[in-house]
């Protein structure tokens, strides 16, 4: 199964992109020429130009997985990867707008670096401020944590969990997946599978139980290839 690179749920992450990348444009040229550029430019602000730059950029930003997860999740590592994918797009755009040759004036080199430097930072605040508004406060001690794993039926393969990507792969490639829903392993799981970004296809065969036994029973019966539940939760019935 194909998954789309960008899930129905964070369409408003890429209208907030289409706009940061509009607002990019516009504002380069105002820097650049402190608002009174050249009439010969007026071509560049005419919105059927803006939109093959809006064009242009925004896969790019799709194919550098901007969207693969929530922005409250973003982490340093997507910050890096949003430079990467703003260098590539604004690359892209430069590219094509002077292989199309379709204006005697050509774009002023300044108007690519100052575009690449707002859209940067823009992209990069309006994720970090998401993150930090959306980010609740800790009220509660850590008295002890367990961690979450994943129970297979004996004798089976051994799932690859080396890496995020390997791990990721296992559960998408899973036939059915099988967990407590009424407890916080459940909750634990499922906001694991929505940052990974593969939550719609994990909940389509998944198989959730009320009791960690029932959770139990998918497994060993071969009802489901995988069970997640706490690591306190899987080695008893290892022992029993």
């Amino acid at each position: 199964m194909v998954r789309s690179p960008v899930n129905r749920h964070r369409l408003w992450q890429v209208a907030v992109d289409a706009t940061l990348i509009v607002a990019a444009w516009v504002v380069a040229w105002n820097v650049r020429f402190d608002t009174d550029w050249p009439r010969y430019y007026d071509r560049y602000l005419e919105w059927d130009v803006i939109a093959l730059v809006l064009g242009i950029m925004l896969p790019v930003f799709i194919a550098f997985g901007f969207y693969n997860r929530w922005w409250r999740y973003v982490s340093t590592q997507d910050m890096w990867g949003a430079v990467r994918g703003v260098i590539v797009a604004v690359i892209a755009a430069f590219v094509v707008l002077t292989i199309l040759d379709f204006h005697p004036a050509k774009v002023p080199r300044s108007i690519w670096v100052i575009d690449a430097l707002v859209l940067l930072a823009l992209v990069a605040g309006v994720r970090l401020l998401a993150r930090t508004l959306i980010e609740r406060p800790q009220t509660r001690s850590i008295v002890a944590r367990v961690g979450l794993g994943l129970m297979i039926r004996a004798g089976a393969r051994k799932p690859d969990v080396s890496t995020v990507e390997a791990f990721t792969k296992t559960l998408v490639d899973a036939r059915s997946i099988t967990y407590a829903s009424a407890g916080a392993s459940g909750i634990a799981f499922l906001a694991t599978i929505e940052k990974l970004g593969i939550a719609a296809a994990v909940k389509a065969k998944a198989r959730p139980e009320a009791t960690t036994e029932g959770v139990g029973r998918n497994v060993t019966s071969g009802t489901s290839d995988l069970a997640a539940l706490p690591i306190s939760e899987i080695l008893p019935k290892l022992v029993s």
